[in-house]
């Protein structure tokens, strides 16, 4: 610690976070039953439409769980040769499917919204005296971030629907992508970030209504956009062609040159001095000094992704 200079850092920041983790493990949270239990309700309603759209689609009933029937259906809506490859997963398959068919991308919808309600269930289940009592994991995450083992609560696309049902000493380790957009243009000093930021809609105006977006979190597309994730996991992940990423992308360079010149910045530097630092806190990551490109290159989206969650 003394030699990475990370020694004031590991007892001001890191001892105290062990600390309110601890504690929160074992006092626990409180939680509102009555908020979480409406939340499931929604879930449930939203999985009944999502259910009845793609039967309708469809034109049959079909079991939506099972690989199987849902293969067969692929096979003879969309040829075998679009999901022949063994080493794409069936998952991949319907991201894959979905960015241009609707009715992949209303049964890859359905499948995300029913994690969440696996999700909701397990929180439920776990409620004891009116608490939940989280068991979190910080060695899952290369970038830092709080999680959490059982089901990882803080990673969700419903995060104020979520948030609101716990009490607020666990809501900063929610993952909000606008915390996330609000600190890197506070870091870059980007003049048009902010304007496009500043609408009082909590969303990017000039993203939000943008031709490539389609039902897509304009603000967690941003974010993994700036972090370099790979153009094969954006494309997945928001259900969007390559050629609309590749265009949006340019856009983005063009309009928030400030910013990408201080991420730019930030990323060379990292990689010269083998750790990231930002505010007085440093990052140490394994592959930033590495001859392999490809281990350099991940470990820079890390340090990226630890950057934009502080």
């Amino acid at each position: 610690m003394v030699s990475k200079e990370i020694a004031r850092q590991y007892f001001d920041l890191t001892l105290p976070l062990c600390k309110t983790l601890g504690d929160i493990e074992y006092f626990g949270v409180e939680i509102d039953n009555n908020k979480i239990n409406r939340f499931r309700d929604t879930l449930i309603k939203r999985v009944a439409e999502l259910t009845e759209c793609i039967r309708g689609a469809i034109g049959t009933r079909i079991n939506i769980e099972s690989n199987e029937e849902l293969k067969a259906y692929l096979l003879s809506s969309f040829g075998f040769s679009q999901w022949q490859s063994p080493n794409r997963s069936f998952t991949s398959l319907l991201e894959y499917l979905g960015i241009n068919h609707a009715i992949p991308r209303l049964i890859v919808q359905y499948r995300r919204l029913m994690k969440e309600m696996y999700k909701a269930d397990t929180i439920i289940n776990s409620i004891r005296d009116d608490k939940v009592y989280p068991t979190f994991n910080q060695v899952k995450s290369k970038s830092g971030s709080v999680t959490a083992k059982q089901s990882d609560i803080f990673d969700t696309q419903y995060l104020r629907e979520l948030s609101c049902c716990f009490n607020g000493k666990i809501h900063s380790f929610f993952q909000n992508p606008l915390s996330g957009i609000i600190r890197v243009e506070t870091l870059s000093c980007d003049e048009a970030l902010k304007k496009d930021m500043h609408d009082g809609q909590d969303v990017n105006i000039y993203l939000s209504g943008h031709p490539a977006m389609k039902e897509t979190d304009s603000n967690s597309l941003f974010l993994s956009i700036i972090t370099d994730m790979p153009d094969s996991k954006v494309i997945n992940r928001f259900l969007i062609d390559e050629r609309s990423l590749s265009g949006l992308r340019k856009e983005l360079e063009s309009r928030y040159n400030k910013l990408y010149s201080f991420l730019n910045k930030f990323k060379a530097t990292s990689l010269e001095k083998g750790f990231s630092e930002v505010d007085g806190r440093r990052k140490y990551l394994i592959g930033l000094k590495s001859p392999n490109l490809e281990k350099r290159l991940k470990a820079v989206r890390f340090a990226l992704k630890w950057l934009i969650e502080q």
